[in-house]
């Protein structure tokens, strides 16, 4: 596109009369903004998954306007309506953040047949998938008399009643003869709506109760380290979670009473030094008897001396 401008330009300039460099350059420039600002993309011009590097149309958020088929059946509880069959195409819009499903609004193109008569009309809906229920207006091609619709909806299970995120909605007219019809509602040009939960919530565990191993150690390294394992842990959590108690009378010397085994036990370790940190010492205790652990369960051979080979 540039380049066809750049030759028009020259092939229109007068016969004698040579651009100057800075001329040509700002012509060119003109017309690489005009080329890039009018360049259309090739429909076929990303081929490419997003996993190898191509366009990512979209982050899993739900799309904007979510069409779909409607089939249902039904059935008038009083009145001159007997039974009814129809079908039906519309198109829903959340009203809002589309994750939440809060509310949006519907609006459907049906056909449909009550006892012998053809008929059709368009729906207007209120939904919310949230809280399962909806209402509108019906309103037949033949009379162009509204009427109120109430509307419960849901999904059933998981995925959709018959997958790919279809719903099962009971709705009732009751201006129409108490007409109460089951409809299935089907999306479509949604190809990953209802695939992204398994089908089953939850997963059944055996009774069985696995019988346990016995424990023989026959080495004496490995349950002395095995103990003081157990021995460094307890003063970890006494560390870390101090039993200070519920102060009474007097809080400070009640605290004061709980923690003195800390500070004693901090002072020992620290060979009578006020500031040392019993829990840093008594976690790297740990540490060095588990490793000294893992070694001799390896290796019974190796860290006679126990002390940890890694």
């Amino acid at each position: 596109m540039a380049v066809a401008c750049v030759r028009h330009v020259v092939q229109n300039t007068p016969a004698g009369a040579v651009p100057s460099a800075a001329g040509s350059r700002l012509v060119f420039l003109a017309a690489s903004v005009v080329a890039t600002l009018t360049a259309a993309p090739l429909p076929a011009q990303d081929t490419l998954p997003p996993e190898l590097g191509g366009y990512v149309h979209s982050l899993g958020l739900p799309a904007v306007y979510k069409p779909y088929v409607t089939l249902g059946v039904g059935a008038g509880l009083r009145g001159e309506h007997e039974l009814e069959a129809q079908g039906g195409l519309g198109v829903y819009r959340d009203l809002g953040n589309p994750v939440t499903e809060l509310g949006g609004v519907s609006l459907e193109a049906y056909a449909r047949t009550i006892d012998s008569h053809v008929d059709g009309g368009l729906r207007g809906l209120v939904l919310s998938h949230f809280f399962r229920l909806g209402g509108g207006i019906d309103l037949p091609a033949a009379t162009l008399k509204p009427a109120f619709v109430l509307t419960f909806v849901a999904p059933v299970r998981r995925g959709g009643i018959v997958g790919n995120g279809s719903d099962l909605r009971l709705q009732w007219t009751p201006a129409r003869g108490q007409l109460l019809s089951l409809n299935l509602t089907i999306p479509f040009r949604q190809p990953n709506l209802g695939r992204t939960r398994p089908r089953r919530s939850r997963v059944e565990l055996r009774e069985d109760i696995p019988r346990p191993l016995p424990f023989h150690a026959a080495d004496s390294v490995l349950e002395s380290e095995l103990a003081e394992m157990r021995r460094a842990a307890a003063w970890v959590n006494r560390y870390s979670v101090p039993d200070i108690g519920r102060a009474l009378n007097e809080p400070a010397a009640d605290i004061a009473r709980r923690l003195g085994p800390l500070v004693s036990h901090a002072e020992q370790l620290g060979g009578g030094a006020v500031h040392t940190s019993g829990a840093e010492v008594e976690i790297r205790a740990y540490h060095r008897a588990m490793a000294v652990a893992f070694s001799r369960a390896l290796d019974p051979g190796t860290a006679a001396s126990g002390e940890p080979t890694a």
